[in-house]
């Protein structure tokens, strides 16, 4: 049978720079083959033989190479490369051809991977399979063998990509650690940097196939009848996507537990399993704490008669309304991430980014991404509003220690060039004395150092009442001020949130005489 193929092929092809076929399927009739000459535009052949059909796909050399290069063709010539092949002519000109698409592949799927999960993307860990996944998944709309591949990588990543990821990991763009690919932080800020090239992408594809068609190239139009161009492949894909394996399986993150996979979903009673896997729990119970838009709970279990806790965020939707009034209110002064799988990311990699850096704050015990459930360490503790309560009332002989030290953990957050992002004195915890914050929802690396600074204070003075004397708000300025500058803090970072467009946020929340007040003393303060 291959012998017959192989005849047909060199007849069908003739002088060919390379000729060669996908590995015949057991599930599959067709036959795929690939011809590259010297010119000639871009043909198709579909060839009936005894118990096979041959789909031979011929492309002049400068088509072929710039679809390896750029999806000009839009993968439907370089894509073939990915799904085993037996070359019949030019096999080292193909197999050149071959590791550059598959590096390619490789890059835009880390880059997509970065721009999609922008924070969490620093802190994950990759199974090597994920690439092949990825990759084979966005082929299998053009090459039905693509979907079959996605089986054979259940036993491990095939040859060719871990040899393309070896290189990456010498060229800097990623290292491996245990197995899994950590993606190089430079390289992370570099494509952030860039931005989403995706639309560009595309308006360079339709541009190249325009310009193809206009210079009359033969066999552009057939190529292309019948199969779907890129926008309206999404329409398609979650369809597909349902029957197929999810990459996701191979994306693990990091918590107190081990890793998770971000498809992994749990029942409750699997979680509090995963969370005590070398006793059995008893009495579980979830319990709601918060106000109504603040979906947090408390789980409560008992192992071996001692009562232990944690703290359960679930987001029962991927938009909150929480988050939408506050992005318009802040409109121009500070962007919040207002969708919910994005904020929990960025908690979940905020969280172990600080812990590293030395600041307390609640271990990570579980993360479902399937789920959308976080389940943090349960600090025992009294919220820090109080203490911003007891400061307005002027009362400083209690909790000045408190402020202080508070803004000189948001001076070492800033120092490791992260930020808070939402710092209300709702989100810390007083617990033996020190500051914790438990809320990192919109944390991040980079960001606005003085709009944490503005926010706590302001918001604190949401809590100041007419009748408290201004002179609280003033202390509670001083204190914190000093704590930060103790803690490495900028001191033009504290004059810059006294400024008006950090301010203008808080006057419908705050007595304006308080505002006033604290950006006075911001705007005043002195080495």
């Amino acid at each position: 049978m291959l012998r017959e193929i192989e005849e047909r092929l060199r007849e069908e092809a003739g002088e060919a720079v390379a000729l060669a076929y996908n590995r015949p399927s057991r599930t599959l009739r067709e036959i795929t083959a690939l011809a590259v000459l010297e010119a000639g535009g871009v043909w198709r052949r579909r060839v009936e033989l005894e118990e096979r059909r041959l789909d031979l796909l011929m492309v002049e050399r400068k088509l072929f190479e710039e679809d390896v290069e750029a999806s000009t063709l839009l993968d439907t010539a370089a894509g073939r490369l990915l799904i085993p092949y037996r070359a019949i002519i030019g096999g080292e000109y193909l197999s050149r051809w071959e590791e550059a698409y598959r590096r390619r592949k490789i890059l835009e799927s880390l880059k997509a991977l970065i721009l999609e999960r922008p924070e969490l993307s620093r802190e994950l860990r990759i199974d090597p399979r994920y690439f092949a996944y990825d990759i084979l998944m966005s082929l299998s709309h053009i090459l039905p063998q693509a979907e079959e591949e996605l089986n054979t990588v259940e036993g491990g990543a095939p040859e060719g990509f871990l040899k393309t990821l070896r290189e990456l990991e010498g060229e800097g763009y990623i290292r491996v650690e245990d197995g899994y690919i950590v993606i190089d932080e430079d390289y992370i800020d570099e494509v952030l940097k860039r931005g989403s090239r995706t639309l560009e992408q595309l308006e360079s594809i339709r541009r190249a196939i325009r310009e193809l068609i206009a210079d009359g190239v033969n066999g552009i139009l057939d190529l292309l009848r019948g199969l779907p161009l890129y926008p309206l492949i999404e329409e398609a894909l979650p369809r597909l996507r349902q029957r197929l394996p999810q990459p996701d399986r191979f994306l693990y993150f990091p918590t107190a537990r081990g890793l998770t996979s971000l498809s992994e979903s749990l029942s409750v009673e699997e979680l509090v399993s995963r969370l005590e896997p070398e006793a059995e729990a008893e009495e579980v119970e979830l319990r709601r704490i918060g106000g109504v838009l603040n979906e947090v709970y408390l789980l409560i279990y008992t192992v071996e008669g001692e009562q232990r806790r944690a703290v359960v965020k679930w987001y029962p939707n991927w938009t909150s309304l929480k988050w939408t009034p506050v992005a318009l209110w802040t409109l121009g002064t500070r962007g919040f991430a207002i969708a919910g799988r994005e904020r929990m990311e960025r908690e979940c990699a905020s969280t172990l980014f600080l812990s590293r850096g030395g600041i307390p704050v609640p271990r990570v015990l579980y993360a479902s991404f399937m789920d959308r459930l976080l389940v943090k360490e349960y600090v025992e503790g009294s919220s820090f509003v109080e203490v911003v309560k007891t400061i307005l009332r002027g009362r400083t002989d209690l909790f000045g220690e408190a402020v202080s030290r508070l803004g000189e953990t948001l001076a070492l957050i800033h120092g490791l060039g992260a930020t808070v992002g939402d710092c209300k004195p709702d989100d810390f915890i007083l617990s033996d004395g020190r500051p914790i914050l438990v809320d990192l929802e919109q944390g991040s690396r980079g960001g606005d150092a003085s709009w944490d600074v503005a926010e706590f204070l302001y918001f604190s003075g949401r809590y100041a009442s007419p009748l408290d004397p201004l002179e609280g708000a003033e202390r509670l300025v001083e204190l914190f001020a000093q704590g930060y500058l103790e803690g490495g803090g900028s001191l033009e970072v504290l004059r810059e949130a006294g400024r008006l467009r950090y301010w203008k946020v808080f006057t419908p929340l705050v007595l304006p005489q308080v505002l006033y007040t604290i950006s006075r003393r911001l705007r005043g303060l002195k080495a």
